[in-house]
Formats: C-alpha cells, structure tokens, sequence
C-alpha cells in the first residue's frame, strides 16, 4: 500500500465522506454508514464509532494508526481504483456475497485437469473448485 502523509488521509477521509453522503442524510446518518465500511477494513473488524470518524474528519482529533490504515484502504477501494474495476457475472452460494461486492482476488482454474471450472479461492492453498472435485482428483 502506498505511503499516505497525515494531510492525504484527512484529505481521503473527507472525500469518503462525501461519497457516503445520500440526499436527505444528515452528519450522523453519513458517518454512521462510513464508520461501518471503515470497521470493516481491519481484521478483526474494530468499532469505531460515527462521532470518531466525524472528528477525524473535521480535524478535532487526529486518526490513530489503524484508522489510517483503514482510511486509506477504504479510499483505494472506493475512489482510486474505481476505473479499474469491471462488472462480471459470479456465481456464489446463497448468501455468500452481497450484492455490489468488490471482489479482491484472483480467479483460478480448478486442479483437475477434467474440470474447466473457474474460481475465487478462499486461500492460496486452495487447489480444487469444489469439495468433489478434490475428492476425484485425489482417488484417480
């Protein structure tokens, strides 16, 4: 991830805050949708509140380390790799994804030679699209 100063993370923060922003929406109703996204940028998710990433944004306080991390990441995903994107169609179980999720890894080919399906792994281990392929290649 690329070095960010204080001032473009404040500059990020400000400008997420704007693209949460819905017409009829006041400061907290803003805030609390992108304080959501922000949590959700860390692992384990964190709990930031709306009110933080409110006076974050107005410069009464400054972020701590991880919500800079956070800031950033989520403005990479947002604004600046917004062009770089492209819509295809994913199959996923019920449940699985949401609709308009950004999927942040590369497909695959399953192992099976037999096999011509295509696939997001959960892990970089992860070698067969599904539990049977797994179990055909492996009793060949």
């Amino acid at each position: 991830m690329p070095h960010h100063t204080k001032l473009a993370t404040l500059d990020h923060l400000q400008i997420l805050a704007r693209r949460f922003y819905r017409d009829g929406d006041g400061t907290v109703a803003t805030f609390r949708r992108l304080a959501v996204a922000l949590n959700e940028q860390m692992v384990p998710i964190s709990t930031w509140g709306w009110n933080y990433a409110c006076q974050v944004a107005n410069g009464k306080i400054p972020a701590s380390k991880k919500l800079t991390v956070a800031i950033n990441r989520l403005y990479e995903l947002r604004v600046s790799q917004r062009g770089s994107f492209e819509p295809v169609v994913v199959l996923a179980p019920n449940g699985f994804v949401e609709p308009r999720s950004v999927v942040m890894a590369r497909s695959r080919k399953c192992a099976r030679p037999e096999c011509r399906t295509n696939f997001v792994p959960i892990s970089s281990h992860h070698l067969y699209c599904s539990r049977n392929c797994r179990r055909l290649a492996q009793h060949k």
